[in-house]
């Protein structure tokens, strides 16, 4: 008799951590490797200055050029002189007079400052990807973070629960394979009587 192996049971469910570590590693090296490979920065934008044209949340990639290179509408992030910290602001470039360079938010209107075109490269933008840099920005980052751990863990749990149920899929399938099926006995009853062995006949004692 032989057994027909039971097949293994395929979990889509258990293919999400692959998926989720691919998309992780993608994320990854375009966010970090490539951006250093064609010699880019990155900033994510923390205030709504630049309304809809630059969000807020948003992840930018700049390339430092000469600040006489700046035309007006580009788009730069840098330190606005006289500040205090280092906290960087993005504006869009609106004249440049000169060695002078002016700049406004869309939203926020005209700056106070004036840039040197003289002094520093400048962190002209080149590429923006909205809303990627939500989890980084203040408190409604620490939300997004908090939000997105819990169907995360829900997704681990259930991820746990199901190799745990396919460790005793295949278990039994081993068990089932590997038990000795008995054979049938010599001396097992016969189900029918044509199916009883002939007597052999036997020799009859001479003198």
């Amino acid at each position: 008799m032989e057994l027909t192996p039971v097949p293994r049971r395929t979990s889509r469910l258990g293919r999400v951590p692959l998926v989720a570590a691919g998309a992780i590693v993608v994320a990854v090296i375009l966010m970090q490797v490539l951006p250093l490979a064609l010699g880019l920065q990155r900033f994510v934008v923390t205030s709504d200055a630049m309304g809809d044209s630059v969000r807020r949340g948003s992840l930018i990639l700049t390339r430092d050029v000469p600040g006489s290179q700046l035309q007006p509408g580009d788009i730069i992030t840098f330190v606005p002189p006289g500040a205090a910290g280092s906290e960087r602001v993005t504006r869009r470039v609106v004249s440049v007079l000169g060695n002078r360079i002016h700049t406004a938010g869309d939203r926020t209107g005209a700056d106070p400052w004036t840039l040197s075109a003289d002094t520093e490269p400048r962190a002209r933008m080149m590429v923006q990807v909205p809303y990627v840099g939500y989890p980084f920005v203040g408190e409604l980052g620490r939300w997004i973070w908090l939000l997105a751990a819990v169907p995360l863990a829900a997704v681990l749990l259930a991820v746990l629960a199901d190799r745990e149920h396919e460790r005793a899929v295949e278990q039994a399938r081993r068990d089932r394979e590997t038990r000795a099926v008995p054979g049938p006995r010599d001396d097992a009853p016969w189900e029918h009587p044509w199916q009883q062995p002939q007597q052999q006949p036997q020799e009859q004692a001479t003198r």
